[in-house]
């Protein structure tokens, strides 16, 4: 338990220092305070590659170096202490990320939206003001970019840092220390659901929640953080694609905005129903392999 804490504990330190550092540097060479990029969109057209450089270290610094950290401090480099595998064959990597993409919809539409619930106006704007002030942010730094190099390093600043630094952080560290107290399924459970509530959105909760435990099934089923990497890499990567290749078509951007997915049921289910068989068929593939 005390690997636990103190994992927590540097993650909360590191990510303090870095927002100190960021914003003493910030306020000192431009002369604005990050808060107010969530008031002033216009700051982000003029600042933007700042931000997304503040964005990945909080991303490295605040996720991964902790995590990374803790694994040589108490001296573990592998997943799970009970599982030794040093690679996993293509054929199950291609079905746990098709089962993911294909159950990409269903999660849409099974999203709570806190304008769709039967709370008091104030409620509502609690739930929702960090999500609007957050996807106007989020929305402002993808839509000024036009150019190739430009949408590669997008890319990399939200699909490929992402990715690692949270896989690191929630699969690697969070999710292995919870299985040395609590048995599969709950060590899973509840380190999806830290994993979605840490984002501070209320909108996306569940679809978060669920991306969650499916990689946390794939890193307890393989041992190790390759697969929850390339499948958070790819869910990540392939809303960014569907954001560019929509920006004419309004559809597109607020599908990937609101965590809906605006696909019709029978499309949901078509797809959904493959992806729920393709991962039954990684679980049972993977018990064969690694146990």
């Amino acid at each position: 338990m005390a690997q636990l804490f103190t994992g927590l504990f540097l993650v909360l330190f590191f990510t303090a220092l870095i927002q100190l550092i960021l914003r003493y540097f910030y306020q000192t060479l431009y002369g604005f305070d990050l808060a107010e990029l969530l008031e002033e969109p216009e700051l982000v057209k003029s600042y933007g590659n700042q931000i997304k450089l503040m964005l990945s270290c909080n991303q490295i610094f605040g996720f991964a170096v902790p995590a990374i950290l803790m694994m040589y401090l108490f001296g573990y480099n592998s997943f799970i202490p009970e599982y030794k595998i040093e690679s996993v064959p293509w054929k199950l990597t291609l079905l746990g990320l098709l089962s993911l993409l294909l159950l990409t919809p269903l999660m849409g539409a099974i999203n709570i939206n806190p304008l769709d619930l039967p709370l008091p106006g104030k409620w509502k704007e609690i739930l929702t003001g960090n999500d609007e002030r957050g996807r106007t942010l989020l929305f402002n730094l993808l839509n000024t970019v036009t150019t190739i190099p430009g949408i590669l390093l997008q890319f990399v600043v939200f699909a490929l840092i992402p990715a690692i630094a949270e896989e690191y952080l929630f699969r690697g560290f969070l999710l292995r220390n919870l299985r040395l107290y609590l048995s599969r399924l709950p060590a899973i459970l509840l380190s999806a659901f830290i994993f979605s509530a840490i984002h501070l959105e209320f909108n996306g909760l569940i679809p978060r929640f669920i991306i969650g435990v499916l990689l946390g099934f794939f890193a307890v089923r393989t041992g190790n953080l390759k697969l929850p990497i390339l499948a958070h890499f790819t869910f990540n990567g392939l809303n960014l694609l569907l954001f560019y290749l929509g920006q004419q078509d309004s559809g597109f951007e607020k599908a990937f905005m609101d965590y809906s997915s605006g696909t019709p049921v029978y499309i949901t289910l078509f797809l959904a129903l493959p992806g729920a068989y393709l991962f039954y068929r990684f679980y049972k593939a993977t018990k064969q392999v690694f146990e």
